[in-house]
């Protein structure tokens, strides 16, 4: 967009990247078009029946306004914020019992809060400023730490999921901290679980600008809010993180003495804190060796050691070291498990028994080496999800040590390619892969898919791998001659992607992704589960489409471009 409706009140937030970007991708969102912008737009702003909750999460109404001109743009910013406040303090005071309220910000929209508490200021109505923004660092702190791990540059929102929006964490932060020593008064140990967070986000926003007074400043608020014990766990996590960033600034001395007497003070106060019996902190205290504890997955239940919490199962959590009585205890009863002839579960549980409490490291490269083979040798309908995991990669690097690539060709490129027509092209485990042509282009090419799911693998790493080892020794020269690099803006690789995966819209011209997927031999072996990728790591199953673990082992569908007739340049061979 070259022009800005809020550049006289809000030009500073269209330096922010992902601000910017956030306006720009819902203005031309081809969801948020209709043939009657005025009627819609005041249906959702004078409705009796608008729900709260789809006004506050849904963008349509902001295009609406921000298309309708100023005066449209200011009124929706004024009904956002009235029913923003009301949604709060209807989760506060009349509805929320202590930490349930905490999911009430997903149906918040950042960007529009942020917009809100730059109108507000700009008319000099500073208390509605200070409480939009106040909303607005509920709503960043709600959503966590967006790191480079999860989101990666050209996301827009949207990409990763329907609550997940993308930010730039410092450019907000920068360009509201004027507000931030009015907003202390708002933290306390209310139902309000995100409190803590808040804190503990703002100091590591002053940690990177290191100014360490103000950074110590809201730890000290964050680490000393008291819940009472009420059973919570989100808010004690919050607050050991607080108290974790405090023993850090004592221990390497930032802005202060350093103290490391101090600072363990604060390392066992994150460690046990608030009532209860462990609390979960970062794992920089385990990999650092700061503490005389060490990270555990609850494995007290096997031990009686420690007080079990429901709210803490399967979480990382900190306890004290074992004393010698009872690490003696600990080692023979872990001992006669494993001679027991455990399950992979179980022997996961033992793995993280020897290496988290009692330290012995010899025992973990055992139970690891029992794992892998159970793993490999366990038929594919009684593998565990984990253990396809370890399954797949042990395949993965035996197959790049051991595979022959293919001397002849597969089958032939299609001279007048139709979509939902097959052919043959490029062979794994000694079987000829099946393609779909799914899509032609102008330009000489036509996108395909395989026939099948060819594959189960853990998306992490897949399309490094599919443009290395798969696209080398899968195919000819003579097909590689044919196939082009892929131009699309999610995939972002320092060398050329010729092999990626489908979205979902594409499968869904010619495919009914409601049924089953078909198989190859070396897929169904890999897992028995059903699913596949799509491009963005989501799952397609059938019959439903849901973000999941990047890490969880899926169907893969492998796509790529393709010339019918093979150029002299642009081609994984060519140059």
């Amino acid at each position: 967009m070259n022009t800005y409706l809020f550049d006289d009140f809000a030009k500073d937030l269209l330096q922010i990247r992902s601000f910017r970007c956030f306006v720009d991708q819902s203005l031309v969102d081809p969801d948020y078009n209709t043939d009657n912008p005025e009627g819609v737009l005041k249906e959702w702003m004078e409705g009796e029946d608008t729900d709260p909750d789809d006004f506050l999460r849904n963008p349509m109404p902001f295009v609406l306004a921000y298309k309708a001109g100023r005066e449209a743009l200011l009124a929706y910013l004024e009904r956002y914020y009235d029913v923003a406040l009301e949604w709060y303090e209807y989760w506060e005071y009349r509805h929320s019992g202590f930490g349930s309220g905490y999911r009430c910000f997903h149906v918040f929209n950042s960007y529009v809060l942020a917009l809100c508490s730059r109108y507000y200021a700009s008319i000099n109505e500073t208390e509605k400023a200070k409480i939009a923004c106040f909303l607005f660092l509920c709503r960043l702190s709600y959503m966590g730490d967006l790191s480079e791990e999860d989101y990666e540059e050209g996301d827009t929102p949207g990409d990763l999921g329907y609550y997940w929006e993308v930010y730039d964490l410092v450019g907000l932060y920068d360009a509201f901290e004027s507000f931030f020593q009015s907003i202390k008064e708002m933290i306390g140990p209310d139902w309000q679980a995100v409190h803590p967070s808040i804190t503990w986000n703002i100091g590591r926003y002053y940690l990177s600008k290191n100014n360490y007074r103000k950074a110590r400043e809201f730890f000290s608020l964050g680490a000393s809010i008291d819940y009472d014990g009420r059973q919570s766990i989100d808010p004690f996590i919050a607050v050991g993180e607080n108290q974790y960033e405090l023993g850090m600034i004592y221990l390497k001395g930032l802005g202060v003495k350093a103290n490391p007497k101090k600072a363990l003070e604060y390392f066992e106060m994150a460690a046990e804190s608030a009532g209860e019996p462990t609390i979960p902190v970062i794992q920089d205290m385990r990999d650092d060796g700061l503490l005389p504890a060490q990270v555990d997955y609850v494995m007290d239940v096997l031990t009686g050691y420690g007080d079990i919490n429901v709210y803490n199962r399967d979480k990382y959590v900190y306890y004290k070291e074992l004393n010698e009585i009872q690490t003696e205890k600990l080692e023979i009863c872990a001992d006669v498990c494993l001679a027991r002839l455990p399950d992979y579960d179980t022997l996961s549980f033992l793995r993280d028994i020897y290496r988290y409490r009692l330290h012995d490291y010899e025992k973990v490269r055992e139970v690891e080496g029992r794992m892998e083979r159970l793993a490999e040798s366990a038929p594919v309908e009684k593998r565990s999800g984990n253990m396809d995991a370890v399954f797949v990669s042990r395949w993965k690097e035996n197959w790049k040590n051991t595979v022959v690539k293919p001397s002849m060709n597969s089958g032939s490129i299609p001279k007048e390619p139709k979509p939902g027509d097959t052919f043959f092209c490029g062979t794994l485990a000694n079987e000829p892969m099946e393609w779909k042509v799914l899509e032609i282009n102008d330009d000489g090419t036509f996108f395909a898919v395989t026939a099948k799911v060819i594959l189960k693998m853990c998306y992490n790493g897949l399309i490094e791998w599919l443009n290395t080892d798969f696209i080398e020794n899968v195919f000819t020269n003579d097909e590689k001659e044919h196939i082009v690099a892929h131009d699309y803006k999610d995939l972002r690789r320092s060398a050329p992607t010729y092999i990626y995966l489908p979205e979902r819209s594409q499968l869904e011209v010619l495919e009914d992704l409601s049924q089953p997927f078909a198989e190859t031999t070396l897929a169904k072996s890999m897992s028995r589960d059903k699913s596949i990728y799509d491009i963005k790591g989501i799952s397609i199953e059938p019959g439903r489409f849901s973000n999941i673990d990047r890490n969880a082992v899926r169907g893969i569908r492998p796509a790529m471009d393709l010339y019918i007739e093979a150029p002299a340049k642009n081609t994984v061979t060519g140059h």
